[in-house]
């Protein structure tokens, strides 16, 4: 498959809207390239185990003023409306006040051969939880008795249980799914989410993921887990998705995003999840997570409880009853 590389070049104080505007148009993730930081070193920083550390002095002196965000992007008839889209907010940002920098947005073409080998040395087998075993689909697993195995190929999508969101994602479903639940997965990437509550038990899964190759992964692995009879994957927006299950109370939303997406979304997973029901989010770096927990209260949601690793949360929260669910929001499982 060819991909199209997008990098913007943007002051520093606007890199995570920008991240942010380019992973909400379907982009598995990005990266943050400084060109200052051989320089900002050379001035006095210190890289120890793999840290930035600098007096207040040279911290402030050698900020860096440009850095470029990178995402990659399929190169299909959905790149040219996707491009247009990343331009607006770009402009709609400048207007709002943000400094942007240059903000010039620029593409290439690159070719996938060779991306989906290069990271497998790092990727193995690896057990979360009481029971699940994330297993790499080239490499053998011997099961004992209780565990739950999970065969990943994420290929270009996100989400092999390595990273802190995905993992406290997983941690939550294994506390939370008890079997018969109806569960929405927003932002599948490789579908192990997905396939995670399945194999607990849930009875139905929809996923959804904005990207394409992430789509293609998703599918390929609900196949190769022997859960396509319980979960769909399906191409799209995950705001639109929900707006279509609205009222159909739902027990469990899984949505590993991002703090933008979650509080747009928050609003929407009120409406679809059952009084009771659950949301497990996450994406969230610790500087926004009173933004998000004001957004979902704002939906209806209390966070019940987190789980904190490294700059990332996860959370799980509840749907509290209203006056206008039947019987007081006394309904589904509890």
């Amino acid at each position: 498959m060819k991909w199209t590389e997008v990098r913007v070049r943007v002051a520093s104080e606007a890199v995570e809207a920008v991240a942010d505007a380019l992973i909400a148009e379907g982009a598995g993730g990005v990266a943050i390239q400084d060109p200052s930081l051989i320089d900002r070193i050379a001035r006095g920083w210190i890289w120890e185990e793999g840290r930035e550390t600098a007096t207040p002095a040279a911290d402030q002196a050698a900020a860096p003023a440009v850095l470029t965000v990178v995402a990659h992007y399929p190169s299909t008839g959905r790149l040219a409306p996707r491009l247009a889209r990343l331009r607006r907010r770009l402009r709609k940002m400048a207007r709002s006040g943000l400094d942007l920098g240059p903000a010039d947005l620029t593409t290439a073409e690159v070719d996938d051969r060779g991306w989906a080998d290069a990271w497998k040395a790092h990727f193995r087998t690896r057990r979360l939880g009481r029971r699940m075993i994330i297993r790499p689909s080239w490499e053998e697993y011997e099961a004992g008795p209780d565990d739950l195995v999970i065969v990943i190929d994420p290929g270009m999508a996100f989400g092999t249980g390595t990273h802190p969101t995905t993992a406290g994602c997983l941690s939550f479903l294994e506390d939370t799914v008890i079997g018969g639940e109806r569960v929405i997965d927003c932002g599948t990437g490789s579908g192990v989410l997905a396939v995670a509550a399945a194999k607990l038990g849930a009875a139905s899964v929809g996923a959804v993921d904005a990207d394409e190759a992430a789509v293609i992964a998703a599918r390929a692995n609900v196949e190769a887990n022997g859960v396509a009879d319980r979960v769909t994957v399906t191409l799209g927006d995950a705001g639109a998705f929900l707006d279509r299950v609205a009222g159909a109370s739902i027990d469990l939303i899984a949505a590993n995003l991002v703090a933008d997406l979650l509080v747009r979304l928050a609003p929407r997973f009120g409406r679809v999840l059952r009084p009771g029901g659950r949301l497990i989010g996450s994406g969230i770096v610790n500087p926004r997570l009173a933004e998000v927990s004001a957004a979902m209260a704002e939906g209806g949601l209390s966070i019940i409880d987190r789980k904190t690793e490294g700059d990332w949360v996860t959370v799980l929260a509840v749907r509290r009853p209203s006056s206008r669910d039947p019987a007081g929001g006394a309904s589904g499982r509890a």
